[in-house]
């Protein structure tokens, strides 16, 4: 059985906002769920290459200030990891047809989105844990 690899990006501002992501609503899995950027790991590339391919691809943009921030491991088996890196962008944000709109939120704002996946866990755990470390 295959390990599938996943990586993911939280996008933060200065005021500490992070972006999230809608899915398109002709997506086949998990129309209109939000997420954060990213997507599956590619022939060779390293999982800040992915990054870089999916900031690009989703949102029309760089990424810059890329650091590794957690491992997950999805499923018990260890058939899924997801590498999540936290970054920011400096450019204006064109986002493609897979993405029905973006936000702009805060630790607050959270639990008022319906999201795919882990994907609140890792944005507590960025809030309770990575912000605390960061702003020291």
């Amino acid at each position: 059985m295959d390990t599938y690899i996943g990586c993911s990006v939280i996008i933060h501002d200065n005021d500490n906002k992070v972006l999230i992501a809608q899915r398109g609503k002709s997506k086949k899995r998990f129309p209109l769920l939000w997420e954060t950027v990213g997507g599956a790991l590619e022939n060779d590339e390293t999982p800040e290459e992915c990054i870089r391919r999916e900031t690009m691809e989703e949102l029309n943009c760089n990424i810059d200030n890329l650091e590794l921030f957690k491992v997950y491991i999805i499923n018990q088996d260890n058939r899924y990891v997801l590498i999540v890196y936290t970054g920011k962008i400096n450019e204006k944000i064109q986002y493609n047809s897979e993405i029905e709109q973006i936000r702009w939120v805060d630790k607050s704002d959270v639990e008022n989105f319906c999201f795919y996946g882990n994907e609140a866990e890792k944005l507590m755990d960025y809030y309770n844990n990575y912000f605390i470390k960061a702003s020291r």
